[in-house]
């Protein structure tokens, strides 16, 4: 076995059994949320919003909260499933892993910004109130005409029902005229967009891996250098996936925990990281462990 066989089967290990350890995680903590929702001290952020929704204030912009942790953690699931099978076929395929990992970051770093634990009740409610309108904007856009209509009433209910709380809503212009489309939500001095590039929002929630994005949608979007590296150094992606896995699901994972007032334990174990640096070229590995440091230190 040639030395660059033997770092791409270190690599593709060490990426499976991340996978499957992430995997493992997800599925157990998306088994315990529920009972973790329920029994959220009042001084947790899920705590101070629930109260809040209580005495009617940001009710909505909760319960879509509520409605996307769910739905993100069964997609991080699925995802990680889907992922883990296909790693462990015996020949590795690079190209059609590599859809998924940057799914699994794309919804690690959606989950991340809505459940921020970090950030004022006013801006978390800002991001419930945005997440609600991207959803209803790409219902009317992708809908029927009847459907499509039916999601425009109910938008502009919704509207006018958070002006009375003093929640203000700003409409996307589009060559200088205003369309009725919601594009950012003001709530106290608080503000959140409902329009987002998806490599923008993965860099600022999982800086650790932003640089990988446009990596990943290269292969995606079949660009010939992205592709041939996949054939010419396979052991690059299967590093790549193993990072990307890891990191996002740490985030996603992060996020879960924190907004219930959980502090998540280890659950990757750290050996396998090791093994995705010892994968890397010994010409190309101090400058691998000094990111790797620097990323462990931030």
């Amino acid at each position: 076995m040639t030395d660059e066989d033997a770092r791409f089967q270190l690599a593709a290990d060490a990426a499976r059994r991340i996978v499957r350890q992430c995997r493992a995680h997800v599925d157990a903590s998306t088994l315990r949320y529920a009972g973790r929702l329920a029994a959220a001290s009042a001084s947790t952020p899920y705590g101070i919003e629930a109260a809040a929704a209580a005495q009617g204030q940001h009710k909505l912009a909760l319960q879509w909260k509520v409605a996307h942790a769910e739905a993100t953690s069964n997609a991080m699931l699925s995802h990680l499933l889907g992922l883990d099978i296909l790693l462990q076929q015996g020949t590795f395929y690079p190209l059609p892993a590599m859809p998924i990992a940057r799914s699994i970051a794309e919804v690690a770093a959606s989950t991340s910004w809505a459940l921020a634990a970090n950030v004022e009740p006013d801006e978390r409610a800002a991001r419930g109130y945005a997440g609600l309108f991207r959803s209803l904007e790409k219902s009317i856009s992708g809908s029927l005409a009847s459907d499509a209509e039916r999601h425009r009433v109910l938008r502009e209910g919704i509207v006018q029902d958070l002006a009375k709380s003093g929640v203000r809503v700003v409409r996307h212009t589009k060559k200088g005229i205003s369309t009725d489309e919601v594009s950012q939500v003001i709530v106290g001095r608080a503000h959140a967009k409902t329009r987002f590039q998806y490599s923008q929002r993965v860099d600022e929630e999982i800086p650790t891996i932003g640089e990988t994005y446009s990596g990943m949608s290269g292969v995606v979007h079949g660009e010939q250098i992205h592709l041939s590296t996949s054939w010419l150094m396979p052991d690059t992606y299967a590093r790549l996936i193993g990072l990307v896995v890891q990191e996002s699901v740490e985030a996603w994972s992060r996020a879960m925990h924190t907004w219930v007032g959980v502090q998540p334990g280890l659950f990757i174990n750290p050996n396998e990281r090791l093994k995705l640096i010892h994968s890397v070229p010994e010409q190309y590995r101090a400058a691998f462990d000094a990111e790797d440091a620097q990323a462990s230190a931030e």
